[in-house]
Protein backbone atom coordinates (compact mmCIF):
# COMPACT_ATOMS: atom_id res chain seq x y z
CA UNK A 1 0.00 0.00 0.00
CA UNK A 2 1.13 3.58 -0.59
CA UNK A 3 0.41 6.99 0.86
CA UNK A 4 -3.15 8.14 0.72
CA UNK A 5 -4.12 11.77 0.32
CA UNK A 6 -4.31 12.20 4.08
CA UNK A 7 -2.18 9.38 5.43
CA UNK A 8 1.35 7.91 5.44
CA UNK A 9 2.80 4.56 6.43
CA UNK A 10 6.40 5.64 6.99
CA UNK A 11 8.46 2.96 8.69
CA UNK A 12 11.88 3.02 10.19
CA UNK A 13 13.54 1.03 7.43
CA UNK A 14 17.28 1.59 7.25
CA UNK A 15 18.73 3.49 4.30
CA UNK A 16 21.24 1.41 2.34
CA UNK A 17 23.97 3.35 0.50
CA UNK A 18 24.82 0.46 -1.82
CA UNK A 19 23.90 0.85 -5.49
CA UNK A 20 21.33 -1.70 -6.62
CA UNK A 21 21.17 -3.50 -9.90
CA UNK A 22 18.24 -1.29 -10.89
CA UNK A 23 20.37 1.85 -10.70
CA UNK A 24 21.33 4.07 -13.64
CA UNK A 25 22.72 2.53 -16.80
CA UNK A 26 26.49 2.81 -16.40
CA UNK A 27 26.98 2.77 -20.17
CA UNK A 28 25.32 6.19 -20.38
CA UNK A 29 27.04 9.38 -19.23
CA UNK A 30 24.10 10.36 -17.05
CA UNK A 31 25.95 13.29 -15.50
CA UNK A 32 25.80 15.13 -18.82
CA UNK A 33 22.10 14.60 -19.59
CA UNK A 34 19.95 17.67 -20.16
CA UNK A 35 16.52 18.34 -18.62
CA UNK A 36 13.30 17.74 -20.57
CA UNK A 37 12.65 21.51 -20.84
CA UNK A 38 15.97 22.10 -22.64
CA UNK A 39 14.81 19.80 -25.42
CA UNK A 40 11.14 20.86 -25.54
CA UNK A 41 11.20 24.64 -25.77
CA UNK A 42 10.92 25.28 -22.07
CA UNK A 43 8.01 22.92 -21.34
CA UNK A 44 8.65 21.43 -17.88
CA UNK A 45 8.27 17.75 -16.99
CA UNK A 46 7.61 16.34 -13.53
CA UNK A 47 8.24 12.65 -12.82
CA UNK A 48 5.73 11.66 -10.14
CA UNK A 49 6.66 8.46 -8.28
CA UNK A 50 3.81 7.11 -6.11
CA UNK A 51 2.11 3.71 -5.79
CA UNK A 52 -1.30 5.30 -5.07
CA UNK A 53 -3.35 6.02 -8.24
CA UNK A 54 -5.44 8.62 -6.38
CA UNK A 55 -2.32 10.58 -5.44
CA UNK A 56 -1.15 10.39 -9.05
CA UNK A 57 -4.46 11.84 -10.26
CA UNK A 58 -4.16 14.68 -7.75
CA UNK A 59 -0.64 15.51 -8.90
CA UNK A 60 -1.56 15.31 -12.57
CA UNK A 61 -4.59 17.58 -12.12
CA UNK A 62 -2.63 20.09 -10.05
CA UNK A 63 0.36 20.37 -12.37
CA UNK A 64 -1.24 19.89 -15.80
CA UNK A 65 -3.28 23.04 -15.28
CA UNK A 66 0.03 24.94 -14.85
CA UNK A 67 1.44 23.61 -18.13
CA UNK A 68 3.62 20.84 -16.71
CA UNK A 69 3.98 17.49 -18.44
CA UNK A 70 3.47 14.79 -15.81
CA UNK A 71 5.02 11.34 -16.20
CA UNK A 72 3.99 8.73 -13.62
CA UNK A 73 5.81 5.77 -12.11
CA UNK A 74 3.94 3.46 -9.72
CA UNK A 75 7.00 2.32 -7.75
CA UNK A 76 10.71 2.94 -7.33
CA UNK A 77 11.89 0.31 -9.79
CA UNK A 78 9.62 1.69 -12.51
CA UNK A 79 10.98 5.19 -11.85
CA UNK A 80 14.59 3.99 -12.17
CA UNK A 81 13.71 2.09 -15.35
CA UNK A 82 12.19 5.23 -16.86
CA UNK A 83 15.33 7.18 -15.99
CA UNK A 84 17.57 4.53 -17.56
CA UNK A 85 15.55 4.37 -20.76
CA UNK A 86 15.88 8.07 -21.61
CA UNK A 87 18.56 10.35 -22.97
CA UNK A 88 17.22 13.28 -20.97
CA UNK A 89 16.09 13.96 -17.38
CA UNK A 90 12.83 15.19 -15.86
CA UNK A 91 12.91 18.76 -14.63
CA UNK A 92 11.62 17.74 -11.19
CA UNK A 93 10.97 14.45 -9.38
CA UNK A 94 8.17 14.11 -6.81
CA UNK A 95 9.12 10.99 -4.86
CA UNK A 96 6.80 9.27 -2.38
CA UNK A 97 8.75 8.19 0.69
CA UNK A 98 6.84 4.92 1.29
CA UNK A 99 6.10 2.45 -1.51
CA UNK A 100 6.05 -1.35 -1.71
CA UNK A 101 9.34 -2.95 -2.67
CA UNK A 102 11.90 -0.17 -2.78
CA UNK A 103 10.99 2.78 -0.59
CA UNK A 104 11.51 6.37 -1.67
CA UNK A 105 14.57 6.99 0.47
CA UNK A 106 16.51 4.19 -1.26
CA UNK A 107 15.36 5.37 -4.69
CA UNK A 108 16.55 8.87 -3.80
CA UNK A 109 19.98 7.54 -2.81
CA UNK A 110 20.30 5.67 -6.11
CA UNK A 111 19.23 8.70 -8.10
CA UNK A 112 21.76 10.87 -6.33
CA UNK A 113 24.54 8.37 -6.95
CA UNK A 114 23.98 8.22 -10.69
CA UNK A 115 22.50 11.51 -11.86
CA UNK A 116 23.55 15.17 -11.72
CA UNK A 117 23.37 17.05 -8.43
CA UNK A 118 21.23 19.75 -10.02
CA UNK A 119 18.29 17.32 -10.53
CA UNK A 120 15.58 18.53 -8.06
CA UNK A 121 14.06 15.73 -5.95
CA UNK A 122 11.15 16.60 -3.65
CA UNK A 123 10.30 13.94 -1.10
CA UNK A 124 6.54 13.51 -0.55
CA UNK A 125 5.02 12.20 2.71
CA UNK A 126 2.10 12.70 5.06
CA UNK A 127 4.52 12.34 7.98
CA UNK A 128 6.30 15.65 8.36
CA UNK A 129 7.87 15.17 11.77
CA UNK A 130 11.48 16.27 12.13
CA UNK A 131 13.04 12.79 11.98
CA UNK A 132 11.18 11.91 8.79
CA UNK A 133 12.10 15.19 7.10
CA UNK A 134 15.78 14.81 8.07
CA UNK A 135 15.71 11.24 6.79
CA UNK A 136 14.68 12.57 3.37
CA UNK A 137 17.39 15.22 3.34
CA UNK A 138 20.03 12.66 4.35
CA UNK A 139 18.94 10.52 1.40
CA UNK A 140 19.61 13.49 -0.91
CA UNK A 141 16.24 15.17 -1.29
CA UNK A 142 16.19 18.91 -2.04
CA UNK A 143 12.90 19.64 -0.32
CA UNK A 144 9.95 18.05 1.45
CA UNK A 145 6.26 18.26 0.43
CA UNK A 146 3.58 17.28 2.92
CA UNK A 147 0.35 15.47 2.03
CA UNK A 148 -2.44 16.31 1.63
CA UNK A 149 -1.17 18.76 -1.01
CA UNK A 150 -1.71 22.48 -0.71
CA UNK A 151 -1.69 23.62 -4.32
CA UNK A 152 0.07 26.97 -3.82
CA UNK A 153 2.73 25.39 -1.60
CA UNK A 154 3.50 22.55 -4.03
CA UNK A 155 3.81 24.96 -6.96
CA UNK A 156 5.97 27.37 -4.93
CA UNK A 157 8.35 24.60 -3.81
CA UNK A 158 8.66 23.23 -7.34
CA UNK A 159 9.32 26.69 -8.77
CA UNK A 160 11.89 27.45 -6.07
CA UNK A 161 13.79 24.25 -6.86
CA UNK A 162 13.66 25.03 -10.56
CA UNK A 163 15.14 28.49 -9.94
CA UNK A 164 17.89 26.94 -7.83
CA UNK A 165 18.43 24.33 -10.55
CA UNK A 166 18.77 27.02 -13.21
CA UNK A 167 21.22 28.98 -11.06
CA UNK A 168 23.25 25.81 -10.55
CA UNK A 169 23.27 25.02 -14.28
CA UNK A 170 24.30 28.58 -15.14
CA UNK A 171 27.14 28.44 -12.64
CA UNK A 172 28.23 25.02 -13.93
CA UNK A 173 28.10 26.28 -17.52
CA UNK A 174 30.17 29.36 -16.71
CA UNK A 175 32.58 27.26 -14.69
CA UNK A 176 32.93 24.83 -17.60
CA UNK A 177 33.56 27.72 -19.96
CA UNK A 178 36.24 29.15 -17.65
CA UNK A 179 37.80 25.72 -17.31
CA UNK A 180 37.78 25.20 -21.09
CA UNK A 181 39.37 28.60 -21.66
CA UNK A 182 42.00 27.83 -19.03
CA UNK A 183 42.69 24.45 -20.61
CA UNK A 184 42.98 25.97 -24.08
CA UNK A 185 45.29 28.67 -22.74
CA UNK A 186 47.42 26.12 -20.90
CA UNK A 187 47.63 23.97 -24.03
CA UNK A 188 48.65 27.02 -26.05
CA UNK A 189 51.33 27.91 -23.51
CA UNK A 190 52.64 24.37 -23.26
CA UNK A 191 52.85 23.78 -27.01
CA UNK A 192 53.90 27.26 -28.12
CA UNK A 193 57.01 27.39 -30.28
CA UNK A 194 58.44 30.05 -28.00
CA UNK A 195 59.77 29.85 -24.45
CA UNK A 196 57.11 30.97 -21.96
CA UNK A 197 57.69 31.07 -18.24
CA UNK A 198 56.07 32.75 -15.29
CA UNK A 199 56.88 33.78 -11.75
CA UNK A 200 54.75 34.56 -8.72
CA UNK A 201 55.02 37.74 -6.67
CA UNK A 202 58.05 36.35 -4.80
CA UNK A 203 59.97 35.56 -8.00
CA UNK A 204 59.45 31.79 -7.85
CA UNK A 205 58.78 30.00 -11.14
CA UNK A 206 55.16 28.83 -11.57
CA UNK A 207 54.99 28.50 -15.36
CA UNK A 208 57.46 26.66 -17.59
CA UNK A 209 56.39 25.43 -21.00
CA UNK A 210 57.82 22.67 -23.21
CA UNK A 211 59.97 25.10 -25.21
CA UNK A 212 61.49 26.52 -22.03
CA UNK A 213 62.30 22.98 -20.92
CA UNK A 214 63.87 22.17 -24.31
CA UNK A 215 66.00 25.31 -24.38
CA UNK A 216 67.06 25.29 -20.75
CA UNK A 217 67.34 21.54 -20.19
CA UNK A 218 65.27 21.70 -16.99
CA UNK A 219 61.95 19.85 -16.82
CA UNK A 220 58.89 21.67 -15.51
CA UNK A 221 59.18 19.73 -12.24
CA UNK A 222 62.81 20.80 -11.87
CA UNK A 223 62.09 24.48 -12.57
CA UNK A 224 58.90 24.99 -10.54
CA UNK A 225 59.42 26.73 -7.23
CA UNK A 226 62.94 27.91 -8.00
CA UNK A 227 64.04 31.53 -7.99
CA UNK A 228 64.22 32.65 -11.63
CA UNK A 229 66.80 35.39 -11.14
CA UNK A 230 69.12 33.67 -8.67
CA UNK A 231 69.04 30.22 -10.25
CA UNK A 232 68.84 30.92 -13.98
CA UNK A 233 70.10 34.43 -14.78
CA UNK A 234 73.80 35.08 -15.34
CA UNK A 235 75.12 37.06 -12.39
CA UNK A 236 76.10 40.14 -14.38
CA UNK A 237 72.49 40.49 -15.62
CA UNK A 238 70.66 39.73 -12.36
CA UNK A 239 70.23 43.31 -11.16
CA UNK A 240 68.79 44.46 -14.50
CA UNK A 241 66.42 41.50 -14.80
CA UNK A 242 65.28 41.89 -11.19
CA UNK A 243 64.44 45.51 -11.91
CA UNK A 244 62.41 44.58 -15.01
CA UNK A 245 60.46 41.88 -13.13
CA UNK A 246 59.76 44.20 -10.20
CA UNK A 247 58.49 46.84 -12.62
CA UNK A 248 56.14 44.28 -14.19
CA UNK A 249 54.89 43.34 -10.71
CA UNK A 250 54.00 47.03 -10.31
CA UNK A 251 52.25 47.14 -13.68
CA UNK A 252 55.10 48.65 -15.71
CA UNK A 253 55.72 46.12 -18.45
CA UNK A 254 58.82 45.85 -20.62
CA UNK A 255 59.01 44.66 -24.22
CA UNK A 256 61.88 43.34 -26.33
CA UNK A 257 64.68 43.26 -23.82
CA UNK A 258 67.54 40.83 -24.19
CA UNK A 259 68.04 38.31 -21.42
CA UNK A 260 70.92 35.94 -20.82
CA UNK A 261 70.18 32.71 -18.90
CA UNK A 262 72.28 29.70 -17.99
CA UNK A 263 70.96 26.30 -19.05
CA UNK A 264 71.46 22.98 -17.31
CA UNK A 265 74.71 22.37 -19.17
CA UNK A 266 76.08 25.73 -18.00
CA UNK A 267 75.78 27.27 -21.46
CA UNK A 268 74.40 30.74 -22.04
CA UNK A 269 70.99 31.07 -23.68
CA UNK A 270 70.02 34.41 -25.21
CA UNK A 271 66.34 35.41 -25.21
CA UNK A 272 64.47 38.41 -26.55
CA UNK A 273 61.72 38.78 -23.96
CA UNK A 274 58.47 40.57 -23.19
CA UNK A 275 57.64 40.79 -19.49
CA UNK A 276 53.86 41.04 -18.89
CA UNK A 277 52.02 41.47 -15.60
CA UNK A 278 49.89 38.45 -14.65
CA UNK A 279 46.56 39.32 -13.00
CA UNK A 280 43.90 37.35 -11.16
CA UNK A 281 40.15 37.53 -11.89
CA UNK A 282 39.95 40.70 -9.76
CA UNK A 283 42.66 42.44 -11.77
CA UNK A 284 45.27 42.21 -9.02
CA UNK A 285 48.84 41.57 -10.18
CA UNK A 286 49.94 38.16 -8.91
CA UNK A 287 53.03 37.53 -11.00
CA UNK A 288 54.82 38.03 -14.29
CA UNK A 289 54.70 36.06 -17.53
CA UNK A 290 57.68 36.16 -19.86
CA UNK A 291 57.22 35.33 -23.54
CA UNK A 292 60.50 35.07 -25.35
CA UNK A 293 62.28 34.29 -28.56
CA UNK A 294 65.44 32.21 -28.57
CA UNK A 295 68.04 34.42 -30.23
CA UNK A 296 71.08 32.39 -29.15
CA UNK A 297 72.00 31.36 -32.67
CA UNK A 298 71.21 34.79 -34.04
CA UNK A 299 73.49 36.36 -31.43
CA UNK A 300 76.24 33.93 -32.37
CA UNK A 301 75.84 34.90 -36.02
CA UNK A 302 75.84 38.60 -35.12
CA UNK A 303 78.95 38.17 -33.01
CA UNK A 304 80.66 36.26 -35.82
CA UNK A 305 79.67 38.96 -38.30
CA UNK A 306 80.99 41.62 -35.94
CA UNK A 307 84.22 39.68 -35.53
CA UNK A 308 84.67 39.29 -39.28
CA UNK A 309 83.79 42.95 -39.84
CA UNK A 310 86.30 43.98 -37.20
CA UNK A 311 88.98 41.79 -38.75
CA UNK A 312 88.18 43.16 -42.20
CA UNK A 313 88.30 46.72 -40.90
CA UNK A 314 91.62 46.02 -39.21
CA UNK A 315 92.95 44.42 -42.40
CA UNK A 316 91.86 47.38 -44.52
CA UNK A 317 93.18 49.96 -42.09
CA UNK A 318 96.54 48.29 -41.56
CA UNK A 319 97.10 46.96 -45.09
CA UNK A 320 100.41 47.95 -46.68
CA UNK A 321 98.55 48.90 -49.85
CA UNK A 322 96.37 51.97 -50.37
CA UNK A 323 92.68 51.02 -50.28
CA UNK A 324 89.80 53.35 -51.03
CA UNK A 325 86.09 52.87 -51.65
CA UNK A 326 83.37 54.85 -53.39
CA UNK A 327 79.59 54.77 -53.38
CA UNK A 328 77.42 54.63 -56.50
CA UNK A 329 77.65 58.43 -56.80
CA UNK A 330 81.44 58.42 -56.77
CA UNK A 331 81.93 59.86 -53.29
CA UNK A 332 84.65 58.33 -51.16
CA UNK A 333 83.43 56.14 -48.27
CA UNK A 334 86.58 54.12 -47.54
CA UNK A 335 90.11 55.46 -46.99
CA UNK A 336 92.71 53.40 -45.17
CA UNK A 337 95.87 54.34 -43.30
CA UNK A 338 98.14 53.70 -46.29
CA UNK A 339 95.99 55.97 -48.46
CA UNK A 340 96.35 58.67 -45.80
CA UNK A 341 100.12 58.17 -45.72
CA UNK A 342 100.63 58.30 -49.49
CA UNK A 343 98.24 61.17 -50.28
CA UNK A 344 98.49 63.31 -47.17
CA UNK A 345 94.68 63.45 -46.95
CA UNK A 346 93.36 62.23 -43.60
CA UNK A 347 90.34 59.93 -43.50
CA UNK A 348 88.16 62.83 -42.34
CA UNK A 349 89.38 64.99 -45.26
CA UNK A 350 88.85 62.28 -47.85
CA UNK A 351 85.54 60.74 -46.89
CA UNK A 352 82.60 62.35 -48.67
CA UNK A 353 84.70 63.90 -51.44
CA UNK A 354 84.15 63.01 -55.09
CA UNK A 355 86.94 60.71 -56.22
CA UNK A 356 87.21 62.67 -59.45
CA UNK A 357 88.58 65.61 -57.49
CA UNK A 358 91.77 63.59 -56.89
CA UNK A 359 92.47 62.78 -60.54
CA UNK A 360 95.18 65.02 -62.12
CA UNK A 361 93.83 67.44 -64.73
CA UNK A 362 96.42 66.47 -67.29
CA UNK A 363 95.34 62.80 -67.17
CA UNK A 364 91.76 63.63 -67.87
CA UNK A 365 89.16 62.46 -65.39
CA UNK A 366 87.43 60.13 -67.78
CA UNK A 367 89.91 57.22 -67.69
CA UNK A 368 89.83 56.35 -63.94
CA UNK A 369 86.17 57.23 -63.64
CA UNK A 370 85.38 55.07 -66.65
CA UNK A 371 87.03 52.05 -64.99
CA UNK A 372 85.23 52.72 -61.70
CA UNK A 373 81.91 53.22 -63.51
CA UNK A 374 82.25 49.86 -65.26
CA UNK A 375 82.95 48.23 -61.90
CA UNK A 376 79.73 49.81 -60.60
CA UNK A 377 77.97 47.93 -63.39
CA UNK A 378 79.62 44.65 -62.39
CA UNK A 379 82.45 44.69 -64.96
CA UNK A 380 85.50 44.59 -62.73
CA UNK A 381 89.00 45.41 -63.91
CA UNK A 382 92.43 44.55 -62.54
CA UNK A 383 95.97 45.91 -62.86
CA UNK A 384 95.22 49.17 -64.58
CA UNK A 385 97.46 52.19 -64.09
CA UNK A 386 96.10 55.47 -62.87
CA UNK A 387 97.20 58.63 -61.10
CA UNK A 388 95.81 60.69 -58.25
CA UNK A 389 96.89 64.06 -56.85
CA UNK A 390 98.25 64.20 -53.29
CA UNK A 391 97.49 66.93 -50.79
CA UNK A 392 100.76 68.67 -51.59
CA UNK A 393 99.91 68.48 -55.32
CA UNK A 394 102.31 65.67 -56.14
CA UNK A 395 101.39 63.03 -58.69
CA UNK A 396 100.92 59.55 -57.20
CA UNK A 397 101.14 56.69 -59.68
CA UNK A 398 99.06 53.60 -58.77
CA UNK A 399 98.46 50.13 -60.16
CA UNK A 400 94.81 49.47 -59.24
CA UNK A 401 92.25 46.66 -59.00
CA UNK A 402 88.61 47.82 -59.02
CA UNK A 403 86.14 45.40 -57.39
CA UNK A 404 82.37 45.85 -57.07
CA UNK A 405 81.12 46.14 -53.49
CA UNK A 406 77.82 44.35 -52.81
CA UNK A 407 75.25 44.35 -49.98
CA UNK A 408 73.84 41.20 -48.34
CA UNK A 409 71.29 40.87 -51.15
CA UNK A 410 73.99 40.98 -53.84
CA UNK A 411 73.23 44.48 -55.09
CA UNK A 412 76.22 46.62 -56.10
CA UNK A 413 76.54 49.56 -53.73
CA UNK A 414 80.00 50.79 -54.60
CA UNK A 415 83.54 49.93 -55.63
CA UNK A 416 86.64 49.03 -53.65
CA UNK A 417 89.96 50.03 -55.14
CA UNK A 418 93.10 48.27 -53.96
CA UNK A 419 96.31 49.81 -55.29
CA UNK A 420 100.05 49.54 -55.38
CA UNK A 421 102.28 52.62 -55.31
CA UNK A 422 104.33 52.51 -58.53
CA UNK A 423 105.45 56.14 -58.45
CA UNK A 424 109.10 55.31 -57.86
CA UNK A 425 109.05 52.47 -60.39
CA UNK A 426 107.63 54.78 -63.04
CA UNK A 427 110.28 57.42 -62.24
CA UNK A 428 113.08 54.87 -62.66
CA UNK A 429 111.61 53.55 -65.88
CA UNK A 430 111.43 57.12 -67.24
CA UNK A 431 115.07 57.72 -66.36
CA UNK A 432 116.14 54.57 -68.22
CA UNK A 433 114.47 55.76 -71.34
CA UNK A 434 116.35 59.05 -71.32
Amino acid sequence: AGDGPAGDKDGEEGISRSKSESGPDERQDTKRLMPYSALHRGVLEVLSVDDDPVNQLVVDDLLAREGYVVTTAMDGNEALAIMRSRNYLPDVILLDSQMPGKHGYQVCIELRSGYPEWLPILMVSANSDEDNVLKGFRAGANDFVKKPFVRAEVLARIQTQLRLRDMWLKDVHESDQRYNVMQELQTFIDTANAPIFGIDASGKINEWNHKSAAIMGFLREEAFGRDLVKDFIAQEYQARVQEILQNALRGRETANFELTLSNKAGQQVELLLNATSRRDVHGRIVGVVGVGQDITERKKVEMEKARVAHELRTFIDTASAPIFGIGVDGTLNEWNNKAEELTGFSRAEALGRDVRELIPEEDGKHQLWSVLSRALQGSEEGNFESSITTKDRRRLELLLNATARRDIEGRIVGVIGVGQDITEMRRLMKQETL
